[in-house]
């Protein structure tokens, strides 16, 4: 039995409409058909609701228990303030993030980012977030605004029509759009079904190793709620407080070394916190919470993220690496813009003009290749000299700052500051203008 979720604006009341998926395929007609409702189809479909417009989010089935993308960014706010769900994230009881640590592995050389210290106004905290309990949040608030949901929808295969789509599920249903968005995230499904082209890819393949713990040690006062940047040789760790008791904490390392260690991703996690000792130190009472996870080879971008009745938002059109925490903004952000350019499109009763498709593409790439700079320093060992030893001379850590919380679109005083510092990266690998940080 699948279940479609439908809430009415007028009275945020829910109806159950239930689909028996095994009669043959029911034809239900949407203006817009939203894959996956995680915080980006979630955001869509609300800005597309509100407008008037019949949305259908879909989900293939229950949220997973944990998922890389736990920690916002400050400059993700205002986004959420635009869609109307802010009230209930500031209500909800997640940890507030106030800023950003990096570290070494010995924990000798370490540099906070206290975001209301950045050059950008207004970006002074966010939360760290329990996915599956920020997921239903903004899922919830998207069905309240108008979305209906099917929770049970895994998608097969999409038919073009004349002005739309048709599309096909496993169960044998099928639901008609004249539009869709792909907010999937990195299961890609359009991209997969469509066989979209993809830009190479400047990465090599990495992995991620993680779990949640609980008893980790933390800082006490605003601190506590800090994430935690851990570098270590040809990789990091992550630690994110998420609740009271838990923190998500993850390995990332290049795919080769994990397969030429020949240990299980559970042991060789170990092995890595064994040989970095300020995580180890907190870690000393810690006790796995769950199996753990892994994600591998997670870096993709697609050459174009949209056509003429179709748009990819957030990671389902391009994610380069969780170490600065952007997946979730630029899912917010691209959602929203994308919603923009879907909205002006029906206005003028039409499809996505070639100028539309180029645009929503060429701002989504603009602000991935802010972080893309921002990654790059981190993994350069000449960068990240000069990252950890900051300097407020023309007050270029306040705006390296303000990128750390998500500002990628910076106005000209934090644009040619960012741009002083990636030069002075640069010029660091010949003339050592800062010594080496191991």
């Amino acid at each position: 039995m699948t279940i479609i979720r439908e809430h009415l604006p007028a009275t945020g009341n829910s109806v159950l409409i239930a689909m028996n998926s095994h009669m043959t395929a029911t034809q239900t007609d949407f203006d817009v058909l939203i894959i996956g409702g995680g915080p980006s189809g979630s955001a869509a479909g609300t800005m597309l609701a509100r407008e008037g417009l019949s949305v259908l989010i879909t989900e293939k089935g229950p949220f997973a228990p944990f998922r890389i993308g736990e920690s916002l960014l400050p400059n993700g706010n205002a986004l959420l303030k635009e869609i109307g769900v802010w009230e209930k994230i500031e209500a909800a009881g997640f940890i507030q993030k106030y800023g950003a640590e990096f570290e070494t592995a010995d924990g000798t050389k370490r540099v906070h980012n206290i975001f209301a210290n950045g050059i950008t106004p207004g970006l002074d905290y966010t939360y760290q977030a329990e996915r599956p309990k920020l997921d239903e949040l903004m899922l919830d608030h998207a069905c309240e605004t108008g979305c209906q949901l099917d929770r049970n929808a895994e998608i097969s295969r999409i038919e073009p029509l004349a002005e739309g789509y048709r599309v096909h599920c496993k169960d044998g249903r099928t639901f008609q759009s004249k539009w869709l968005m792909d907010a999937s995230g990195r299961s890609r499904v359009l991209g997969r079904l469509f066989k979209l082209a993809t830009d190479p890819n400047p990465y090599p393949s990495r992995i991620a190793v993680f779990n949640h713990f609980e008893k980790v040690a933390r800082a006490s006062g605003p601190e506590a709620g800090n994430i935690i940047i851990t570098r270590r040789s040809d990789g990091w760790f992550w630690q994110i407080p998420i609740s009271e008791s838990s923190t998500s904490i993850g390995c990332v390392g290049l795919s080769s070394d994990l397969k030429a260690s020949g240990l299980r991703p559970e042991a060789w996690f170990k092995q890595q916190v064994a040989q970095s000792p300020a995580l180890a130190q907190r870690m000393e009472s810690a006790r796995a919470e769950n199996q753990f996870q892994t994600t591998t080879d997670y870096s993709h971008m697609f050459t174009h993220f949209a056509g003429e009745r179709y748009l990819l938002v957030g990671d389902a059109a391009t994610f380069s690496d969780p170490i600065f925490s952007s997946g979730v903004y630029l899912g917010l952000a691209s959602a929203i813009t994308a919603s923009r350019a879907l909205l002006q499109a029906e206005r003028n009763r039409g499809s996505l003009s070639r100028e539309a498709q180029a645009a929503y593409t060429r701002d989504l790439k603009q602000q991935t290749e802010i972080i893309r700079e921002l990654i790059d320093t981190f993994y350069d060992d000449a960068g990240f000299a000069v990252f950890m030893n900051p300097t407020n001379k023309f007050k270029l850590f306040p705006a390296v700052n303000s990128i750390v919380a998500g500002n990628t679109r910076p106005g000209f005083g934090v644009r040619w500051r960012y741009a002083l510092f990636r030069l002075i990266c640069r010029l660091n690998k010949n003339y050592r203008l800062v010594p080496k940080v191991l």
